[in-house]
């Protein structure tokens, strides 16, 4: 069920509302600024009244005039608010006696009754129209909400000095000056280290070995969050890119993984589900994988699913304590599929 109270609360900070705002008060304004209304009545033949309706409202009081001056009159000026015979209280008793005056009354009360009338159905429409509008806006309440994050993101991004790139589409990935924009809630872009990316059919896997704390994890994060922006239609972080669209981003992270059967059967688990869904246009990320075992062990499943993903085709990054891979990557990567 959509939250309809803080849905509201949140499109009236949106240009739309203001928008909708802004001409509900100018239609406020302009009602209020209504000085007269001219009546039309249409005419038969014989000249009797067939229909009388409202034929403009005016933002300037009406004039009295007269019929001659007005019918015989040389000059031609501007008479949008002149009236020919003011049906007012004091021309209506000079011209038919103070016993008519009553049925002036009656006449001023029927015709404000009427024009009352017709300004109260135009509010209740403008309402149900604003109430469709309230209702349609919640509805997109998840994409406007997208669409501001990945904005005041974008913008916190740029007001921390660091760059962003729209990537070319191509059929490699070779992102130059890449970086981890997370980092920038911590350091400067100064003090943040940046790397380079190039995978392509010849280098689709990787592993990075190194020691603890040394940035493995962070660059891993960095390469995910540089496909997963650009495949938002998002510039990424770095200072030019190539890249090309993949059917899938799947992660297997050590500190995501839940210990309910033992460490290594949860994270097997978790590493088949990753496996059901790439093909040869996915990323993978994988970070300490296999750790949980022994160094024997480790190394014998991580080297059997590294040839499984060549036989795949797949990209694939690897970060690992098991500093053996990297000295098999290259074959590994060039096997015979």
């Amino acid at each position: 069920m959509i939250d309809l109270t803080l849905a509201c609360v949140k499109i009236s900070r949106e240009k739309t509302y203001g928008n909708v705002k802004s001409w509900l008060c100018n239609i406020d304004s302009n009602l209020k600024g209504i000085k007269s209304i001219t009546i039309g009545a249409n005419l038969d033949a014989q000249l009797n009244v067939s229909e009388i309706g409202v034929a403009s409202f005016n933002t300037s009081p009406y004039v009295g005039g007269g019929v001659v001056n007005t019918l015989f009159r040389d000059e031609t000026p501007d008479d949008k608010y002149v009236c020919m015979i003011s049906l007012g209280v004091s021309e209506t008793k000079k011209l038919l006696g103070r016993s008519i005056v009553s049925i002036n009354h009656e006449l001023f009360n029927a015709m404000n009754t009427v024009f009352k009338s017709s300004l109260k159905k135009i509010r209740a429409d403008i309402i149900n129209m604003y109430k469709k509008d309230i209702v349609a806006l919640s509805g997109l309440k998840d994409d406007l909400t997208y669409i501001i994050k990945t904005a005041q993101y974008m913008l916190y991004i740029k007001e921390k000095g660091g760059c962003l790139t729209f990537p070319t589409v191509g059929e490699e990935q070779n992102i130059t000056g890449l970086y981890n924009p997370n980092l920038l809630i911590k350091a400067e872009m100064t003090e943040i280290v940046s790397n380079d990316v190039k995978m392509d059919e010849n280098n689709r896997i990787f592993v990075i070995t190194g020691p603890n704390s040394g940035g493995k994890t962070v660059y891993l994060d960095s390469i995910g969050l540089a496909q997963l922006f650009f495949q938002l239609g998002l510039p990424v972080p770095a200072v030019s890119a190539e890249m090309k669209p993949l059917k899938t981003i799947a992660s297997l992270y050590v500190r995501n993984v839940t210990v309910n059967n033992g460490r290594l059967a949860d994270e097997v688990g978790r590493l088949k589900e990753c496996l059901d869904h790439i093909s040869r246009d996915s990323l993978l990320l994988l970070d300490e994988t296999f750790s949980s075992t022994s160094a024997f062990e480790g190394v014998f499943l991580a080297e059997s699913l590294i040839k499984y993903l060549s036989d795949i085709g797949c990209y694939a990054v690897y970060v690992t304590h098991f500093h053996e891979l990297s000295q098999r990557i290259t074959e590994l990567n060039r096997e015979e599929k």
